[in-house]
């Protein structure tokens, strides 16, 4: 079996456990308003970390996922304090992470080298 399949399952089962047992909990502990707010701030500060990651601009990308968070958290006047927006960063990335592997379970098998992009439309290579 595939290594890539075995961890695909993993963050699957993660995502599982994550959704049924630690966000209800979470949601409970400070508030469904509250909770709906972090994961809207957390949600933008894990994927413009990602981004930035990407790019070279950040080099720790949870670090600054944290900063943003607890600057965006200051500024509505939500209190909050460490473990719970570790967990929400946690659950970000995630869903990130799942959405990811969905689009990319959708995405059609082809070879590349028969095919090219012309105005950003895959289309088949022109003849030689």
């Amino acid at each position: 079996m595939d290594v890539t399949q075995i961890i695909i399952a993993m963050f699957g089962l993660l995502a599982v456990i994550v959704t049924s047992q630690l966000i209800p909990w979470l949601r409970q502990k400070i508030g469904a308003e509250k909770w709906e707010r972090l994961l809207e701030i957390t949600t933008v500060a894990v994927e413009a970390a990602e981004q930035l990651g990407i790019t070279g601009v950040v080099k720790d990308k949870l670090a600054y996922a944290e900063e943003q968070v607890s600057l965006a958290m200051s500024m509505s006047g939500i209190t909050y304090d460490s473990e719970t927006v570790r967990a929400a960063i946690e659950a970000a990335v995630l869903e990130m992470r799942n959405e990811k592997d969905k689009w990319l379970a959708s995405m059609p098998d082809f070879d590349d080298t028969d095919n090219v992009f012309i105005n950003n439309q895959l289309s088949p290579s022109p003849p030689k």
